[in-house]
């Protein structure tokens, strides 16, 4: 009988360990056992982008205050109305990697979805106009504002019919509601940027505000003035 050799029956016994170990540990998942979900607020979209002069028209979205502080852009009919994406802080890739980030103040009528207009200054930030149309990649990022929000009631509100306009929000507004009774009541958001309700009354309002990532919070003693702005107290992290 030949003798036994003890180093290759020592390396035969660690490998049936490991492997006995490796069948016996559980495969490493995500947070609830499944891969975070694509949302139209977190991937990146493709398209093209233009520029335009938007002159003495006012936005869509009636955010043309924010030109002094932020690039702008106007985005393409589909994206904004589906996603309510008025407000929306975004980054603008072009095909050398070059950058821009602009606000969504507007809307780019009969366009395909991915397409963005930007600003003059905006475009010229990493194209040359002469360039005219450029592909793009686009995606919502948090705007870099330690302000809270402010609320804007639109110029004819009262306490019958009001229009109320959420502004220098981190990530855009989702739905915005106040309470009454004791339960808060949505408001219906619209195309030009406000939420609207009916038989408000006169304030002040307790809003609740989510945005588009669900988050949440809510702001008290939010005084009524017609046609004015007025500041909040909170944001969105």
């Amino acid at each position: 009988m030949g003798k036994i050799n003890i180093n290759k029956l020592l390396v035969l016994g660690i490998m049936v360990l490991s492997l006995m170990v490796t069948l016996a540990t559980p495969a490493t998942v995500s947070a609830g056992g499944k891969k975070p979900k694509s949302t139209p607020y977190t991937r990146t979209h493709k398209g093209q982008a233009t520029y335009y002069d938007r002159g003495s028209s006012t936005g869509t979205a009636d955010l043309d205050s924010f030109e002094s502080e932020y690039y702008t852009c106007a985005m393409n009919k589909k994206d904004y109305m589906e996603y309510g994406l008025a407000g929306a802080y975004i980054e603008i890739t072009d095909k050398d990697g070059d950058k821009v980030r602009a606000m969504v103040t507007d809307v780019l009528p009969g366009n395909k979805r991915g397409n963005i207009d930007l600003s003059r200054k905006a475009f010229k930030k990493i194209e040359p106009l002469r360039t005219g149309r450029m592909n793009i990649s686009w995606k919502v990022i948090k705007l870099p504002t330690k302000k809270p929000v402010s609320y804007k009631f639109k110029k004819g509100s009262n306490k019958y019919w009001t229009a109320v306009q959420v502004r220098n929000h981190t990530y855009p507004v989702k739905s915005l509601e106040y309470k009454k009774n004791g339960k808060y009541v949505k408001l219906k958001k619209q195309f030009y940027n406000y939420f609207v309700g009916s038989g408000m009354g006169s304030g002040p309002f307790t809003f609740r505000v989510t945005d588009i990532h669900g988050h949440v919070f809510v702001d008290k003693g939010i005084k009524f003035k017609s046609g004015k702005i007025i500041k909040g107290k909170h944001n969105f992290d």
